[in-house]
């Protein structure tokens, strides 16, 4: 930044005589500036109010997909019910649906995509 400053100090003001002192202390006077330190300030405190929130939203998202999850193997335990082999043929038949739809959904998504390249 200095060096574009004294190449503007020379082409565009035409000073030539102790033009890196000149641009060194208009540097210093804008670094020391109230205004400047004001809104460096209250840039910060903007991104600090950003980060929080983002923060905050992430946990929050975290938390709802972990108790869902919760929630999900709850389900299944309680489908399960029974002995431990019946329980154990459930979960297996029950992954075997979830494939079973996962590969549906796949299916329809390339089907979708095949027409959106048609158009």
């Amino acid at each position: 930044d200095l060096k574009d400053l004294q190449v503007d100090l020379k082409e565009h003001f035409r000073i030539m005589r102790n033009c890196d002192q000149v641009a060194a202390s208009l540097a210093a006077i804008s670094g020391s500036d109230l205004e400047t330190g004001i809104m460096a300030e209250a840039l910060e405190r903007f991104q600090k109010m950003q980060d929080y929130i983002i923060t905050e939203y992430a946990e929050e998202v975290a938390h709802k997909g972990m108790d869902a999850a919760k929630q999900l193997t709850e389900k299944r335990k309680r489908a399960a019910g029974g002995d431990e082999e019946e329980a154990e043929e459930r979960l297996a038949q029950q992954a075997e649906k979830d494939a079973k739809e996962m590969l549906k959904r796949l299916e329809q998504e390339k089907e979708l995509e095949g027409n959106m390249e048609k158009l």
